[in-house]
């Protein structure tokens, strides 16, 4: 459903989305960053933050730096690059862990989860990109766009 390319850096906000079927969001080749899916439900597919490994022309890891906040999902694969942090908060789903794929299949190296929080439990504030933009702008920054703070 959403995909980021080579060398993408954020922010990047995929906000109150809900997706039908069996997609992913998925950052997609070569070290993307500072991707945020926040409140976003993808029950019939799943967020991934991955090594890509060799699989198209050896993507390797895609995204580091990047958070998964309050979200619904069929699975997550949530992974953590060398260096890096990324974070799974108050996310609803099954969380996969998966070795390092080829174009052949899976190698068998098991990669480190990335920090997980709340798994299975909504966290305050209900949106963080909604929140951050309130502190950053205020309320009105917020209104503009068709939203109100939950309190």
């Amino acid at each position: 459903y959403v995909a980021t390319e080579a060398r993408q850096q954020g922010p990047v906000v995929v906000l109150h989305s809900v997706f039908l079927g069996n997609g992913h969001i998925q950052p997609h080749q070569r070290w993307s960053t500072g991707l945020l899916v926040d409140n976003c439900d993808v029950t019939g597919g799943g967020i991934d933050f991955v090594n890509r490994g060799t699989m198209g022309t050896g993507h390797g890891w895609a995204i580091g730096w990047a958070v998964s906040w309050n979200n619904a999902a069929g699975e997550f694969t949530m992974q953590q690059a060398p260096g890096t942090l990324s974070w799974s908060i108050g996310d609803r789903g099954p969380q996969r862990q998966r070795s390092v794929p080829s174009n052949e299949g899976e190698n068998g190296t098991v990669l480190p989860f990335a920090e997980i929080e709340s798994s299975g439990r909504r966290v305050k504030p209900d949106s963080l990109y909604l929140a951050q933009l309130s502190e950053r702008l205020g309320p009105a920054a917020l209104k503009n766009i068709g939203y109100e703070l939950d309190k």
